[in-house]
């Protein structure tokens, strides 16, 4: 959806905090209009505490660090092409944009 709306991404390009944490998130949207570099997430596992606990873990080292984060979850995939343009138009710098 990213590469036909020519937006230029890199799939699970590494982040690393200023802790030196490296994080991997699923698409990093690199100096993305004035928004700088965008992450965005897809939490697509449902029902599983461990991946809960990773999802956890990864909100709070992108608040702590003030990433522009786009969340997308499970039940917005079947509009994404639109959930995402939203986001993307509505999201505000260094933050977590659900």
């Amino acid at each position: 959806m990213l590469f036909s709306r020519r937006i230029f991404h890199q799939y699970e390009k590494p982040f690393y905090s200023k802790d030196g944490v490296e994080i991997t998130p699923d698409w990093t949207l690199p100096q993305y209009k004035d928004l700088g570099d965008v992450i965005i997430e897809y939490w697509g596992i449902t029902n599983d505490e461990k991946y809960e606990e990773s999802k956890k873990y990864k909100l709070d080292i992108y608040k702590k660090e003030g990433v522009t984060l786009i969340s997308i979850e499970q039940s917005e995939i079947k509009n994404l092409a639109e959930i995402l343009e939203r986001k993307l138009k509505t999201a505000k710098k260094g933050k977590i944009n659900s």
